[in-house]
């Protein structure tokens, strides 16, 4: 988690919107072809749109993190309220939505008297957005996110691992130690009952011949 997340008080921008990279290149491909292709009356239900809703709920474009959950490290974002983006998109959607309103014409925007001007302008704010991606200004990403609001992550599961290993390792080496210890005993018994003298029969005999006595080895000679 990040440790200092309140400290740096970002639950703030949590209502800023901030959009993937390849989300706004596709918002742009959709909205070039569909004022190039269309071949009549452009109709708002076919407009593709950056941010848009449904009956149930607005779609989230919020910021990417939280306490407990790092900037996403492969992907790039574009924030609303970083540099000229928020803006440059605000006036795309706008120039959108007169493209199939065109009663808003009779608000006297600059530079745009038909509907015809209004493609154009729109190709144009295309183009230099396309070239802002290309450029990559005011790209956010993991490394960028966290050096920009000096963030710490503090990686709780990994320092779990590490205590667990830690453990195991212990637990390891004093069985070790304890098996070591049980087999140096056992050595030490079978060296000592192999020392010991063992009781052996005499079986030594002597023979004689029949009718033969004996010899007494104890008599004088």
């Amino acid at each position: 988690m990040y440790s200092n997340w309140e400290e740096q008080a970002l639950n703030s921008l949590v209502a800023i919107k901030w959009y993937s990279v390849i989300e706004v290149i596709r918002y742009l491909d959709c909205l070039r072809l569909f004022i190039i292709m269309t071949p009549g009356k452009l109709s708002e239900t076919y407009m593709p749109m950056l941010v848009w809703e449904d009956e149930h709920d607005v779609h989230n474009h919020g910021l990417p993190a939280r306490k407990d959950a790092r900037f996403p490290s492969d992907q790039v974002y574009i924030c609303e309220a970083i540099g000229d983006w928020g803006l440059r998109l605000d006036n795309l959607a706008l120039i959108s939505s007169i493209m199939v309103n065109t009663n808003k014409l009779e608000r006297k925007y600059p530079h745009v008297t038909t509907p015809g001007d209004l493609e154009q302008h729109a190709l144009r704010m295309i183009d230099e957005l396309r070239r802002m991606v290309q450029g990559r200004i005011d790209f956010i990403n993991r490394q960028k996110f966290e050096a920009r609001y000096n963030l710490d992550w503090t990686n709780g599961t990994a320092q779990v691992s590490v205590q667990s290993m830690i453990l195991i390792e212990s637990q390891t080496a004093n069985n070790i130690k304890t098996e070591g210890s049980s087999s140096a005993s056992n050595e030490s018994r079978e060296r000592t009952f192999s020392a010991s003298p063992t009781p052996t029969a005499n079986t030594k005999q002597e023979y004689h011949t029949p009718g033969e006595e004996p010899s007494n080895h104890s008599e004088n000679s």
